[in-house]
């Protein structure tokens, strides 16, 4: 089969490298399979891809955001996808969702699009939800990543066809650039609290460094989180604030992040909200006992309370996470318990498996 994939940009984030993981499965398993940029047109890559990919752009690339350029870039972007004839169509995140659908009208060519958040928690302007409203009933399928995302389309989108596939993990992890070794920055001894992501209010960092501070006063516990971002700032200020500045550790993104979990004592998903939250998914199938937010969405699909992890009500906020904190932190056996567990239930979100359910999606408009 040949299958083109629709991406925004190769530079980073969560959706862009599980279209990557999925594109070198597919063309190990014999798909001609092309991953199309469609809005930096960098088709320089941070995720490694197998050379059997093609990597391509739309040759249009407008320099200026108006009614015409964009017109002209989706024109830009139909031609080229005549130019592969692809079998199927595979999206990745809203706009490019929009943008493929509104592409291949007449073309006959089947477009699956993918949501990557969940859609109660995202922030998009009146013109794109009216225009996804209008187009993914035309879609082939909606690919959600969760039961309650299904659900969220089900209340507001019911012509939609939408399926449910998490995102895949499959260890070991893939590694990139920065390599940050974490015997570089911690001693033996250091007990580690982890957290990762981008370092704004999403992720609830200044809630885990409250946290932290209120359950913790030795100095072998360390909490460490990878990631950059706005708050940076605000988070260092806190942590000086708190007088646990010498326990904190920012050292930003790193391309390594198993070598921190396997490290890490206990992991925290600290979110206010998430579409699927990878970095947990990750955590748990390095064997980390964890602790998050049972935010939407995710969290409670991929833990099971007191057995794989500890879920933490929103509504408790620092109180309730400092509560799990301290639990953990007291008990290792519990810690060494919760992260086998963990280590099962990830093994629900093992590539092959996932792979089976895309290969459904993928073959059913030939059955």
């Amino acid at each position: 089969m040949k299958i083109l994939v629709l991406v925004s940009s190769l530079q980073g984030g969560g959706a862009e490298r599980v279209a990557v993981t999925l594109c070198n499965a597919w063309a190990n398993t014999g798909h001609d399979v092309t991953v199309m940029v469609t809005y930096t047109g960098a088709t320089d890559s941070v995720y490694p891809i197998d050379p059997k990919v093609t990597v391509a752009a739309p040759d249009y690339q407008p320099t200026r955001k108006n009614a015409l350029s964009q017109l002209r870039r989706l024109w830009s972007l139909r031609t080229s996808i005549i130019g592969i004839q692809p079998d199927r169509i595979v999206s990745f995140l809203t706009n490019v969702n929009v943008a493929a659908i509104l592409a291949t009208r007449r073309l006959q060519i089947p477009v699956i699009v993918s949501e990557r958040i969940h859609p109660a928690q995202m922030v998009l302007g009146k013109g794109i939800k009216l225009l996804r409203k209008l187009t993914y009933p035309l879609a082939s399928h909606v690919i959600v990543q969760t039961q309650a995302t299904a659900g969220w389309f089900a209340k507001h989108l019911p012509r939609a066809n939408v399926c449910v596939i998490p995102n895949p993990c499959e260890l070991p992890l893939p590694r990139s650039k920065p390599i940050l070794d974490p015997q570089s920055l911690l001693l033996a001894k250091d007990r580690i609290v982890l957290g990762t992501g981008r370092l704004d209010a999403q992720k609830g960092f200044l809630d885990l460094l409250h946290a932290f501070a209120n359950c913790t006063r030795g100095p072998d516990w360390k909490l460490v989180i990878l990631g950059e971002g706005e708050q940076r700032a605000v988070l260092q200020a806190e942590a000086q604030r708190l007088t646990i500045f010498s326990r904190v550790l920012l050292p930003g993104w790193c391309g390594n992040p198993e070598d921190w979990f396997n490290r890490a004592d206990i992991f925290v998903l600290s979110s206010k909200f998430e579409g699927f939250p990878n970095a947990l998914l990750e955590a748990m199938a390095c064997g980390t006992c964890a602790i998050s937010y049972d935010c939407p969405a995710g969290p409670a699909e991929m833990i099971t309370q007191e057995e794989s992890g500890l879920l933490v009500a929103p509504a408790s906020g620092v109180r309730g996470l400092e509560q799990s904190l301290s639990r953990l932190i007291a008990d290792p056996d519990l810690r060494s318990s919760l992260g086998k567990q963990a280590a099962v239930s990830a093994s629900r979100f093992s590539l092959e498996k996932i792979l089976k359910k895309w290969r459904d999606v993928l073959t059913e408009q030939t059955t």
